[in-house]
């Protein structure tokens, strides 16, 4: 049992992992590109205009670019890195959805949504969760 603990703690060591600013960083940005797109449909009186399609891009935001960037190219390869890029695109799905439901002006579903039950905000906290045990090296198992 001790020889298991030990290496257990040694792959937690070892795991590949970003630091705390790195981490500080892509929280930010997931955070403030999360802020203005629920900005813009509580303030945008002509949500007609908008395109979910452009907000469903998942490539194009500021944590999309890191995630492909030189700087995160070491975790490539690890689980929770790739279930991160999973959910980073997921949570631009449901971005682009909740888009889609405010320009129909379908405004309980837009709340709901964005409640801790609508599958948006669930989305934006499983990518925040993966940031986090990518900080900390954990895989989600």
């Amino acid at each position: 049992m001790k020889d298991l603990m030990k290496r257990m703690f040694a792959a937690r060591e070892n795991a590949p992992k970003i630091t705390y600013k790195q981490y500080q960083h892509a929280f930010e940005a997931h955070h403030v590109w999360k802020t203005r797109l629920i900005n813009v449909i509580q303030r945008h009186t002509h949500l007609e205009e908008l395109h979910p399609d452009a907000w469903e891009c998942h490539q194009g935001c500021q944590l999309g670019q890191w995630l492909r960037g030189d700087e995160t190219r070491h975790l490539a390869e690890h689980p929770e890195f790739l279930k991160l890029l999973d959910t980073h695109e997921h949570f631009h799905h449901a971005a682009a959805k909740l888009l889609q439901l405010a320009i129909e002006h379908r405004g309980r579903e837009v709340l709901f949504q964005m409640s801790r039950y609508g599958e948006f905000e669930a989305a934006s906290l499983d990518l925040t969760r993966c940031l986090h045990r990518l900080h900390h090296g954990r895989d989600h198992n």
